[in-house]
C-alpha cells in the first residue's frame, strides 16, 4: 500500500517563539497547534528573519525565515510583509494560515494565489497602530479585510467586529490555549507561595500598559512585603525606556526586571506569584491571562473588550484605564487572601476547556473544510 501524501499547510507569521524582539502569545498559539497537527501535515511556518535567526524543524514544525536579519524588529515586519506575497506565489502547498502582523494587520495574500488562504487573526492591529502613530493604519486594515473568504479569530468580540467589516467572511472563533500541565491539581494548592506581584509577557511599554502598572505600584503601600516581578522579551529600546521608567520613580529597589521566562521558569514564576496583573491598554486575547487562570492565580486587568471572553468572576476588573484605579485594585486583591484563593479556585476551573489538544482539533476541522472545498 502506497503512502498518503500528507497535505501541505503553511502559517506565516512575523513572529515566532525565538525571537529576541517578540516571542508572543501568538507566536507560542501557532507553535502549540503545528505540532499537535505534525500527524496530519506537512507543516512549515515562515517568520520574519532576526539576528542568529536559522531555518530549523522544532517538534516536527518546519520553521523558514524571510526578509531582513538585521534592522530590528520594524524594518524587519516591513520587509517581512514585503516578501510574502512572493512566497506565497512561489511555495506549494494546499491550503495558508496568514497570521495578521502590524502595523497594517493583512498582506492581502489571497490576492495573490487560487488556494486557500485563512487570516489568523491574533490581533487586528490597526486601531491601535492609529492610537499610537496618528496615521490610518485602520482604513489600510479595512480595506485588505475585503480581500479574504475565511479567518480565525480568537473571539466573539472579535468575529463581530469583523463581519461588520466584511459581512461576507466566513469567521471561526478558536480562542488560544494552554497546556494541560499546568491544570495538574497539584498547583492550586502549592505551598511555596511567596508574595510578589507578577507582570509576564512582551515589554511593550504603550500597549501593555507597563507605564500604567508602575505608576500604580508607585503609590502601592506594601512594597517591602511584594515586590513587583516583570518578566517577558522586548526590544532594546523598549527595554531602557523601562529601567529609565523605573529608576525615575525610585522604584529600583522594589521592581525586578527578569527578561524572558520559558519552560520550568515560567511555571514557577506563575506558581509562587501572589496575583498576575495585566495592565494591557490594549488586548486581543492575553495567553497571559489564561496561564494565569490555569494555575490558579487571581488576575487584575482592565475592562478591555479584548478581554470580555474572561468572566468578571476569574478577575478584578479596573473599569477605567486609570494608574490610580489600578493601585486601588492591587490593594484590594492583595489584603483579601479569601478573594484570591476564591477568585483563583473559579479560574482554575475556567481554564480547563482551553487545552491546546482540543484547540489544534478545532483548527484541525477548519483546514479539512477548506481542503475538501466545503468553504
Amino acid at each position: 500500500m502506497k503512502n498518503v501524501k500528507k497535505p501541505c499547510v503553511i502559517i506565516s507569521s512575523y513572529d515566532d517563539v525565538k525571537n529576541p524582539y517578540y516571542a508572543g502569545g501568538g507566536a507560542i498559539a501557532i507553535h502549540e497547534v503545528a505540532r499537535r497537527l505534525t500527524d496530519k501535515y506537512v507543516i512549515t511556518v515562515i517568520t520574519g528573519k532576526y539576528p542568529k535567526a536559522i531555518n530549523k524543524t522544532i517538534d516536527g514544525v518546519r520553521y523558514e525565515r524571510v526578509g531582513l536579519t538585521h534592522g530590528g524588529p520594524f524594518i524587519g515586519q516591513v520587509f517581512f510583509s514585503l516578501a510574502l506575497p512572493f512566497q506565497v506565489m512561489t511555495r506549494s502547498f494546499d491550503v495558508w494560515l496568514e497570521s495578521f502582523t502590524p502595523p497594517f494587520s493583512t498582506n492581502c495574500l489571497q490576492l495573490f494565489t487560487r488556494k486557500p488562504v485563512i487570516g489568523l487573526v491574533h490581533m487586528l492591529s490597526g486601531e491601535d497602530m492609529r492610537r499610537k502613530y496618528k496615521l490610518p493604519f485602520d482604513k489600510i486594515e479595512y480595506i485588505g479585510l475585503q480581500t479574504y473568504r475565511q479567518a480565525i479569530v480568537l473571539s466573539e468580540t472579535v468575529k463581530k467586529k469583523l463581519t461588520i467589516m466584511n459581512p461576507k467572511l466566513t469567521v471561526t472563533v478558536i480562542p488560544n490555549g494552554v497546556d494541560t500541565v499546568a491544570l495538574r491539581t497539584k498547583n492550586l494548592h502549592n505551598k511555596k507561595n511567596k508574595k510578589y506581584l507578577l507582570c509576564i509577557g512582551r515589554i511593550e511599554i504603550n500597549q501593555k500598559g507597563l507605564d500604567l502598572l508602575l505608576n500604580a505600584y508607585k503609590t502601592f503601600s506594601n512594597k517591602e512585603n511584594y515586590p513587583l516581578l516583570i518578566a517577558g522579551s522586548g526590544t532594546i529600546e523598549e527595554r531602557k525606556k523601562l529601567q529609565k521608567l523605573i529608576v525615575q520613580l525610585s522604584l529600583s529597589k522594589h521592581v525586578k526586571l527578569l527578561g524572558k521566562a520559558s519552560g520550568k521558569k515560567k511555571e514557577k514564576l506563575y506558581q509562587e506569584a501572589t496575583c498576575v496583573i495585566v495592565p494591557s491598554r490594549f488586548e486581543t486575547f492575553s495567553l497571559t491571562a489564561l496561564e494565569a487562570m490555569a494555575h490558579a492565580k487571581p488576575l487584575i486587568t482592565f475592562n478591555l473588550s479584548g478581554l470580555v471572553w474572561i468572566p468578571s468572576q476569574c478577575r478584578i476588573t479596573v473599569k477605567t484605564i486609570s494608574a490610580n484605579q489600578l493601585a486601588k485594585a492591587i490593594d484590594r486583591l492583595v489584603s483579601d487572601q479569601e478573594l484570591q484563593k476564591s477568585i483563583g479556585m473559579i479560574a482554575f476551573q475556567f481554564s480547563k476547556s482551553f487545552s491546546w489538544d482540543s484547540i489544534a482539533g478545532k483548527y484541525d476541522e477548519v483546514i479539512q473544510s477548506r481542503i475538501s472545498g466545503q468553504v
